[in-house]
C-alpha cells in the first residue's frame, strides 16, 4: 500500500480476521466451555507467519464458551491458487493426502 499509495495511503492497518476479532473481544470474559469442541485446520501460510494465531483463535473461541481445538496438519494442497488449476490437480490432491486427508479421516 505505501508503495502505490505514497501520501494519499491514510492512516490504517490492514489486519487478519483474528486480529480484528481479539481486539474486538479484549474486554469480553471467557465463558466456561459447553458443548463439544470445534477443530481449526489453520491455513499453512497463516501458521507459518503467525506461529500465535492458533493460541489467538482458541482465545476468541472460549470468549463464547466454545472449545477450540487446532490440528497440528501441513499444507492442504490449495496454495492460493495452484491448487484451483486443472494441472496442478494431482499434485495438490498428492499434497492433501500426505496430511489434511489423514487427520479429517
Amino acid at each position: 500500500y505505501n508503495e502505490i499509495l505514497g501520501e494519499t495511503r491514510g492512516d490504517f492497518q490492514v489486519q487478519l480476521v483474528h486480529e480484528w476479532l481479539q481486539q474486538l473481544l479484549a474486554e469480553r470474559a471467557e465463558q466456561p466451555a459447553t458443548g463439544e469442541a470445534w477443530y481449526l485446520f489453520g491455513h499453512c501460510t497463516e501458521t507459518t507467519a503467525l506461529p500465535a494465531s492458533g493460541q489467538h483463535w482458541t482465545s476468541i473461541f472460549a470468549r463464547f464458551g466454545a472449545r477450540l481445538e487446532n490440528v497440528s496438519v501441513g499444507c492442504c494442497g490449495m496454495a492460493g491458487t495452484y491448487g484451483h488449476e486443472v494441472k496442478n490437480l494431482q499434485n495438490s490432491l498428492g499434497i492433501y493426502e500426505l496430511s489434511w486427508h489423514q487427520a479429517l479421516q
